[in-house]
């Protein structure tokens, strides 16, 4: 398993008082004042009067107070874990410091949030000794959140309210700047099966197993001066037309690898296939399964290649993490002519498709080598497009978007082990 990476944490900026508001109890104060000074005026009363004045100087007061001891602070935060699935919680950590030579007095304080209810819950931050103290001087708040959507969103800035003693007006600083969290889509526990169990060996050996059965890891290469005539392979030279020797072949990580459609062609549900449309329903379960399924091929003990038919994304798998942070970001893009290919490491091959387009489905079965095993999740597509891939010979398995992924991988499993109970008898 990759090691995780640590959060990453980020120094915010000096506090920016906003204007000073009323706080509830600050309005009725203002209000009674207005309704006691016309009362005053109406029935000249000028004790009703003075308690008007009274309560207007209150409220002058407290707002330059709260003006005068505004806080200096500086804070930190920090995410645990540093990628986040949709759907699961994360910890976010906030170290705050004061920076001012007198004493800050204890306030609310709450991080924005870029989704309903836009903040986090409110908290109490205690009060925090001068700067030049030896203790005292630092707090730290913690909270959870819980993104309900993949993709990389900010976070923050942390908002800190002040209010004067008698809780009249109140002021917002914002301590803590905005920060990336990236939130990879949710990953399903997939079973292990025959269809994604590593035996460890090499591509040459799957494919040598399947043809000759023979044991030794074996391949040919043209004859080379010098090479012993024992080790001339009689059959592949009468094939090749010249002299073929035998090569011993080393036992290599198999490769599996996962080709996913992100043109924005192949899903109509993306926003009614509107041209500016970055999502849909059917994509997000393509980038779910992706992730379910990656991770599940790394633990089992493959090498992982995703492959996309549109622009390039991600980069080259080199853990589950970046594979993950990767995902989080992935978008649709503009249809283009799919080109790139994936290097064949003899290992299982995954497409997860919905409506791709014919050019992206020859693209696709073009991947597949001989005696590579071969699957495709369809979801929600025409029957022309799984007849393609049946034809093709690949396995594959009709899927709704809100079918649950772990489901549909123990179907396909069942599939496979049908299929091979068949060819064995």
């Amino acid at each position: 398993m990759a090691r995780r990476q640590p959060a990453r944490q980020r120094r915010a900026p000096r506090p920016r008082p906003s204007a000073v508001r009323l706080t509830l109890r600050g309005w009725i104060f203002l209000v009674s004042a207005i309704g006691l000074a016309v009362l005053a005026y109406t029935t000249g009363n000028q004790q009703v009067l003075l308690v008007a004045l009274l309560l207007v100087s209150l409220l002058v007061a407290a707002s330059v107070l709260v003006r005068v001891r505004r806080l200096r602070l500086a804070a930190t935060r920090s995410v645990e874990p540093a990628v986040v699935a949709a759907g699961t919680t994360a910890r976010v950590t906030l170290v705050v410091r004061n920076l001012s030579t007198v004493r800050a007095a204890a306030a609310s304080w709450s991080d924005s949030l870029p989704w309903p209810p836009h903040t986090s819950p409110p908290g109490c931050l205690p009060a925090l000794a001068r700067a030049r103290a030896s203790a005292g001087n630092t707090a730290t708040v913690t909270y959870q959140l819980t993104p309900p959507a993949r993709g990389v969103v900010e976070i923050g800035p942390l908002r800190i309210d002040t209010a004067d003693p008698f809780r009249l007006v109140r002021c917002t600083s914002t301590v803590a700047g905005r920060e990336d969290l990236v939130v990879a889509p949710r990953v399903y526990q997939l079973e292990s099966g025959a269809l994604s169990s590593a035996s460890g060996d090499g591509s040459v050996v799957a494919i040598q197993r399947s043809t000759t059965g023979n044991e030794d890891d074996l391949m040919t290469r043209e004859y080379r001066r010098g090479d012993a005539l024992r080790r001339v392979h009689w059959r592949a030279s009468a094939r090749h037309g010249e002299l073929m020797v035998r090569q011993e072949e080393q036992r290599s990580l198999p490769v599996a690898r996962v080709l996913i459609d992100t043109q924005r062609t192949g899903y109509p549900d993306a926003a009614g296939g509107r041209a500016t449309a970055t999502t849909s329903e059917c994509f997000e379960w393509v980038v779910s399964m992706a992730a379910s399924l990656g991770v599940h091929l790394v633990d089992s003990g493959y090498g992982l290649q995703v492959v996309e038919s549109g622009a390039r994304q991600l980069e080259p798998v080199t853990s589950t993490v970046g594979l993950l942070a990767g995902l989080a970001g992935i978008a649709l893009c503009e249809p283009r002519g799919a080109t790139e290919a994936g290097k064949s490491g003899g290992g299982p091959m995954f497409a997860i498709v919905a409506s791709p387009t014919d050019d992206t489905i020859e693209w696709m079965l073009r991947q597949r080598k001989p005696y590579d095993r071969a699957a495709a999740l369809l979801v929600g597509s025409p029957a022309h497009v799984v007849e393609r891939f049946a034809l093709a010979g690949w396995q594959y398995q009709a899927v709704e978007p809100n079918d649950d992924p772990a489901t549909v991988w123990r179907r396909l499993l069942a599939q496979g082990a049908e299929v091979r109970t068949r060819g064995s008898s």
